[in-house]
């Protein structure tokens, strides 16, 4: 089992609900009573969140981090799914401005950058934000897949002005 994947588990057999998180160094740890520690949290299909043991779980369908990991290639409903998959697997690196060394840019140099090939992605304190032409305090991302590096660049450039998107 991995973190996305979706589990059925024992009480709720009717829902399919993905896992948040798995406490991998508790997985063989026991709790005082002698019983297995919950260490897969996973959330409610009505909100909130819940934890279980691995005993506890039912069926596994694999998720969009098994496939990868798999060698397998993840459908995404959009790019911009695609480019919060990729940066939550740590596959997207800020850059830093030549001009001073800072993680932070204007929106001209930053667009400038993108435009030399070196970056790929804009952001405004965490979110892709094309609102104002004084935006300042912009930071720039490489994305490592190439195919994903040039459709983000293309995405962010031509959506430049329009774009708004959390990610």
């Amino acid at each position: 089992m991995w973190e996305d994947d979706l589990i059925r588990i024992k009480g709720r057999p009717e829902h399919w609900m993905p896992v948040l998180r798995i406490e991998y160094d508790r997985l063989h740890n026991l709790c005082d009573d002698g019983t297995p520690w919950p260490c897969i949290e996973y959330r409610f299909p009505e909100g909130g969140a819940s934890c279980c043991t691995p005993g506890d779980v039912l069926e596994v369908r694999h998720g969009k981090i098994w496939a990868w990991y798999h060698g397998e290639k993840p459908a995404f409903s959009s790019i911009l799914e695609e480019i919060k998959f990729h940066r939550m697997l740590g596959l997207v690196t800020e850059i830093k401005n030549p001009d001073d060394g800072l993680y932070s840019w204007n929106l001209d140099q930053a667009l400038k950058f993108l435009q030399t090939g070196k970056g790929d992605l804009l952001t405004h304190n965490g979110s892709p934000s094309f609102l104002g032409e004084n935006l300042v305090g912009l930071s720039v991302w490489h994305l490592e897949d190439k195919d994903l590096s040039y459709r983000t660049k293309m995405f962010t450039l031509l959506g430049h002005g329009k774009l708004r998107m959390d990610i």
